[in-house]
C-alpha cells in the first residue's frame, strides 16, 4: 500500500513536469550570472587586503599622534587665547570703521554740489573762448 501510495503520488506530478521543466531551467540560467558575480567579489579580495594594510600603516603614527598630544594643548590653549584676544581688538575697531564711513559718506552731497557748481562754468568758458 506505501509503494502504490508513492506511485500515486509520484504520477500527480506529470501534469506539473512541464511547469517543473521550465522552472528547472529558469534557475539553471541563474547560474552563469551567479558564477560572474562571484569571481567578482572575489576580486575584490585583494583591493580590500591592500586597503587593510594601508589603513594598519597609519596606526603606529596615530599612536605617536596620541602621545604627543598632551604637550601640544598647552600651546593649543595659549594660540586659542591669542586668537580671541586678536579678534576683540579688531571687533575694537568697528565702531572706528562706521564712524569713518558715516564721515566719508558725508561728503558726498557736497562732492555733488561742488560738480554741479565746476559744471555751471562750462557755459562761461565756452562763451569766453
Amino acid at each position: 500500500p506505501h509503494l502504490l501510495i508513492l506511485r500515486a503520488h509520484l504520477l500527480s506530478f506529470i501534469p506539473h513536469l512541464p511547469h517543473l521543466l521550465i522552472m528547472r531551467a529558469h534557475l539553471l540560467s541563474f547560474v552563469p550570472h551567479l558564477l560572474i558575480l562571484r569571481a567578482h567579489l572575489l576580486s575584490f579580495i585583494p583591493h580590500l587586503l591592500i586597503m587593510r594594510a594601508h589603513l594598519l600603516s597609519f596606526v603606529p603614527h596615530l599612536l605617536i599622534l596620541r602621545a604627543h598630544l598632551p604637550s601640544f594643548t598647552p600651546h593649543l590653549l595659549i594660540l586659542r587665547a591669542h586668537l580671541l584676544i586678536l579678534r576683540a581688538h579688531l571687533l575694537s575697531f568697528l565702531p572706528h570703521l562706521l564712524i569713518l564711513r558715516a564721515h566719508l559718506l558725508s561728503f558726498i552731497p557736497h562732492l555733488l554740489i561742488m560738480r554741479a557748481h565746476l559744471l555751471s562754468f562750462i557755459p562761461h568758458l565756452l562763451i569766453l573762448r
